[in-house]
């Protein structure tokens, strides 16, 4: 087999086994950290992918990130998976696979050691420190830069094999395709500079490890190869510059903008040694590090920078002959400059997933000097495929670990606080993760300790005013939305969230204010959803042609959204518009939507229109998805006890919804108590159903001044007189 076969059937063998150790990713949901604002609620990917769409991502910075290349891919998968996240995260796993084959191909390529370079490709395919960049959704950029990352250098190889325009122009294209993905390629000019130091010795010759790949290269001077990165050095600034000025408008810069240099340059040296330790002893990964601010001692910096200082020495006293361990440690060095918070972005310390492209270097130098002393003979040959085994054996292992974690958001952010101290980023995430899904206790707990550690941070205290508002606490909750403006008013997100508060505790008239005011500070990323809220508030006012006005403009800002539609249907439904109702309803389930209230109103819509049969498949269709719905378990029950149609009525089945819709108050509604007398009537069981009305009488005030309770206390009454008399309680038949 050619030598050029071999290095083909090792990069396959990477990347399925690369695709192997990622392959549980496939049953991952996306996480309660960013991925909704990439993917499931981006404005952007909601209404499919077009050529707009690939305007928008250069012309339209969006959270703010510069990454066209890496909105495009996302787009396209949208078009492909929707919001299903199988696809996402199995596209993930591919980039990364194929990023690990085209390492192993470069490397090969340019040292003709294929042994220590299918050893650097694998380690990169199964470290525990790449699974953030892969396992998460919305960390496409990194995998995605590092696919153009490794066809640059494959493409810099055969380009100082025989250099020509077509070549270098081929370098240029994968660059800036990089760059396009995420800024993290800026320093790869100086990464492609080392390269000729090493293995290439484009300037003067040095020790290679393997057989020359390509032998009788000529030699050029220093100032040519600096003059070969001048274009790739210009590309690079332009998108450095784009980047940081829109990470600086959208405020991602701002949170440590007080942090002092001092502050920011012990946490980088310190971070530095900590990138080489994980490097090789990857335990204790979380999804985020907080800054320690100015709290790091003077111990830990000066252990940190003796360690390096002496490093970075000792692989310039060797680097005549063991070339490899400079060029790989000035690797790692140089890639991690732009990630170590010099400038601030962000409220990390650290993050695994800056560590994706710069600790190859590390572990190129490892291999190469392991290679060095075991590579020339068979017993070291031996001994070096059973310890690289076993490393990769135990790589594996742990990464398959660490992967675990990231299934979901609450095991994610639960390994992140018992892995780190004072992580307010994972208390808040696993806070609004149980406010989701309704642990109103828990998110209380979690919001509480965030704030406790960052206290005046907005979005947790906004976030923990909806958890008080779940517990009942309607002042508290004002309180905490109130005071999150207060910290932040130009937050348009945190006024909708005051504002969604602000009505669930009726205060009407100041919802539709901070909605307003919502709508004049939204950069148009969050105007369907505040139309929405302010056609719900007019539409509580009684003021139904703003609340439909406001409704429609939301729906036609964003056609797939649920809320509005039914909110639209629920009001047409009032108006006595039935079919207008079922309408909406009807096309807010057909977008994707199974919320049990759309399938509860859709019933009430169609039981309008005397289409009981269909009435009672929603409101079935709305139990399955929440089986104690009170108003769909009431009103199925109504129709399965007293349907005109014999053929639709249950009595049993009927009994059974009414008691689950009455136990949900316990017993303190009259309406829901009469639907219950109806079932037991319906039943046979009479005398349980006078003594049903009777309780529900006792709940309706006798006041002669009150029209609407007279005239309930009128219906009570007669159904009463006939459960009396034997007979149950049947609708008329519609015409």
């Amino acid at each position: 087999m050619s030598a050029e076969r071999r290095r083909l059937l090792v990069a396959a063998l990477v990347f399925f086994a690369a695709l192997g150790v990622y392959a549980p990713v496939r049953q991952h949901g996306f996480v309660d950290y960013e991925d909704d604002l990439y993917v499931t609620e981006n404005p952007h990917l909601a209404d499919g992918f077009g050529w707009d769409d690939v305007r928008r991502a250069f012309a339209e910075p969006y959270e703010t990130n510069w990454i066209p290349l890496t909105w495009i891919s996302l787009g396209v998968d949208r078009a492909l998976y929707g919001t299903s996240p199988a696809g996402y995260h199995v596209t993930n796993a591919l980039l990364h696979a194929a990023s690990a084959a085209l390492l192993c191909l470069a490397l090969a390529n340019a040292t003709g050691a294929l042994a220590p370079a299918a050893f650097v490709a694998a380690v990169f395919a199964v470290h525990p420190l790449r699974v953030e960049s892969v396992a998460w959704v919305s960390e496409r950029k990194d995998v995605l830069a590092g696919f153009f990352f490794m066809l640059t250098l494959l493409a810099w190889v055969a380009y100082a094999r025989r250099p020509g325009v077509a070549r270098y122009g081929a370098v240029l294209v994968a660059f800036s395709a990089g760059l396009l993905a995420k800024a993290v390629g800026v320093t790869l000019p100086f990464v492609l500079l080392l390269l000729d130091f090493w293995p290439l010795a484009r300037q003067h010759p040095l020790t290679r490890v393997g057989a020359p790949p390509f032998g009788g290269e000529r030699k050029h001077r220093i100032g040519r190869l600096l003059v070969e990165k001048v274009p790739l050095l210009g590309i690079a600034a332009v998108v450095a510059c784009v980047t940081f000025t829109v990470q600086q408008q959208g405020g991602a810069t701002a949170w440590f903008a007080e942090l002092p240099l001092q502050a920011r340059v012990e946490n980088a040296v310190v971070s530095v040694a900590w990138y080489a330790q994980k490097t090789f002893w990857p335990a204790e990964l979380a999804v985020f590090y907080p800054h320690p601010g100015s709290e790091i001692s003077v111990d830990a910096v000066g252990r940190a920078a003796f360690a390096l200082l002496a490093v970075t020495l000792l692989a310039l006293a060797l680097a005549r002959h063991r070339p490899w361990l400079l060029m790989g440690w000035l690797w790692f060095l140089g890639m991690l400059v732009p990630m170590l918070g010099l400038v601030q972005v962000g409220m990390q310390s650290r993050a695994d997933r800056y560590a994706y492209l710069p600790v190859i270097g590390l572990q190129i130098a490892v291999a190469w000097e392991a290679w060095a002393w075991l590579g020339r003979g068979r017993a070291g040959r031996a001994v070096a495929a059973v310890v690289a085994g076993a490393v990769l054996v135990t790589l594996t292992v742990a990464t398959r670990d660490q992967l675990a974690t990231w299934r979901d958001g609450a095991t994610l952010f639960e390994h992140a606080l018992r892995t780190t101290r004072d992580n307010f980023i994972a208390h808040d995430s696993l806070g609004r993760a149980y406010l989701r899904a309704g642990d109103f206790d828990g998110a209380i707990e979690q919001l509480s300790a965030a704030l406790r550690i960052q206290p005046r941070w907005p979005e947790p205290r906004a976030s923990l005013g909806e958890a008080l508002l779940g517990k009942g606490r309607v002042d508290e909750a004002v309180w905490n939305c109130h005071e999150a403006v207060r910290l932040d008013p130009a937050s348009a997100e945190l006024r909708v969230q005051l504002a969604h508060v602000l009505l669930a505790a009726g205060w009407i008239d100041d919802a539709i204010v901070e909605l307003r005011e919502a709508l004049r500070r939204d950069d148009g990323q969050r105007a369907a959803r505040i139309h929405g809220l302010l056609g719900l508030a007019h539409g509580r006012r009684g003021d139904a042609a703003r609340a439909t006005a406001h409704l429609q403009q939301a729906i036609a800002l964003d056609p797939g959204a649920v809320t509005p539609r039914a909110s639209l249907g629920a009001l047409l439904l009032q108006q006595g518009d039935a079919a207008g109702a079922e309408r909406e309803l009807r096309a807010a389930l057909g977008a994707g939507a199974e919320q049990p209230e759309l399938h509860s109103a859709l019933g009430d819509a169609l039981r309008t229109q005397g289409r009981d049969a269909e009435a009672i498949e929603e409101y079935r269709a709305a139990l399955r998805a929440q089986p104690r719905h009170r108003a769909a378990a009431n009103n199925l029950a109504w129709l399965l006890a007293a349907a005109a149609d014999p053929a639709l009525r249950a009595p049993d089945e009927a009994l059974r919804w009414a008691d689950v819709a009455v136990a949900a108050t316990q017993r303190r509604d009259a309406s829901l108590l009469d639907t219950l007398a109806v079932s037991q009537a319906a039943a046979g069981r009479f005398a349980e159903a006078v003594a049903t009305l009777d309780a529900a009488l006792a709940l309706v005030p006798a006041d002669p001044g009150e029209q609407r309770a007279g005239e309930q206390r009128a219906r009570l009454l007669e159904r009463r007189a006939l459960f009396a008399a034997g007979h149950p309680y049947l609708e008329a038949p519609r015409r």
